[in-house]
């Protein structure tokens, strides 16, 4: 599975779109793919208040986190996954991580299996 919305634009400005000055990382929701967040620049500690606020929003039966634009992700930005995850889960949803690619598709494999939510290959 990959992101679905072709109509998302990176260099959108509108509500749907937030960004944190402390980090340099953006995320994406499209009114149009509900349960879809596209995560874009890099995923850690500094954009974890973010990152839990998008990821877990909203109560779609279906959550898809889309890294195909993440360049980079440390081990708290793979700790925010897990978090996203349980809170989801925990709610009776599903999870699913889609698009890792680079350096943050390396951590993954390095991490292993310990606590990874499902992925749908890129």
């Amino acid at each position: 599975m990959s992101f679905r919305c072709s109509t998302l634009d990176l260099a959108s400005t509108s509500p749907s779109w937030a960004t944190t000055p402390t980090s340099s990382l953006l995320l994406g929701v499209c009114a149009a793919c509900p349960g879809e967040v596209l995560v874009t620049g890099e995923l850690d500690l500094s954009g974890w208040d973010q990152f839990m606020s998008v990821a877990t929003a909203g109560r779609y039966p279906e959550m898809v986190i889309d890294l195909a634009g993440c360049t980079f992700m440390d081990g708290r930005g793979y700790d925010c996954l897990v978090a996203a995850r349980q809170v989801i889960e925990g709610q009776g949803r599903s999870l699913t991580i889609t698009g890792q690619t680079g350096q943050p598709a390396r951590l993954w494999k390095l991490i292993g299996d310990l606590e990874r939510p499902p992925v749908t290959p890129a």
